[in-house]
């Protein structure tokens, strides 16, 4: 299984680049690229600012179709990884547990996309996504389609409810993701935990 980490948001409502803010002594990607390598092999950061993340010394893939926010990164993530299936994850979700992507990643690959259901949201960027998917999304993305969840009607979808996902990560740290300041003060308390 591939493990993907979409690098490519503008970091507006951080200022900055996120990906590269420190959590204790590495940035966050690096703790989701520790994370993801527990379970995955090989790791892929899809990123169009490669000199950034050079310093992971991990494969690098930009998008193919530019301009569609996430869904240009799952696309250009699919179509590069070596293995039928790919797990995707953002990069600003330091707290991901290898726990919890194992349960995902181990449900049958019959699904083109096994995502987790946390209350009443989907969580597209913690979620497996089949290669069977590239035709679909292409055609998607090149029609002017933007929203993940949009494509999910065109696609067999499993849910992964939450009751199952708080069985191996009970208080659901993995789905914390960091956008703003006041997003890391917290995620530095939550981590101080772990």
């Amino acid at each position: 299984m591939t493990g993907l980490i979409l690098a490519g948001g503008r970091s507006k409502r951080m200022g900055q680049e996120k990906a590269l803010l420190p959590l204790g002594n590495k940035t966050l990607i690096e703790r989701v690229a520790d994370a993801l390598g527990c379970v995955c092999d090989p790791v892929i950061i899809v990123t169009n600012t490669p000199s950034n993340y050079s310093f992971l010394g991990l494969e690098m893939v930009a998008d193919l179709i530019v301009g569609h926010g996430a869904l240009s990164g799952i696309h250009a993530g699919l179509f590069f990884s070596p293995t039928p299936r790919a797990f995707v994850v953002g990069c600003d979700m330091p707290l991901v547990n290898p726990t919890l992507v194992r349960l995902l990643v181990e449900q049958k690959a019959k699904w083109d996309v096994i995502v987790p259901r946390v209350g009443e949201f989907l969580e597209p960027l913690h979620a497996v996504y089949s290669k069977r998917c590239l035709p679909t999304m292409e055609q998607f993305l090149l029609s002017g389609g933007r929203r993940i969840l949009d494509l999910y009607p065109k696609l067999r979808v499993l849910e992964v409810s939450e009751a199952e996902l708080r069985k191996v990560d009970p208080e659901l740290l993995s789905f914390f993701n960091v956008n703003t300041p006041e997003d890391l003060s917290e995620v530095e308390g939550l981590w101080s935990r772990t």
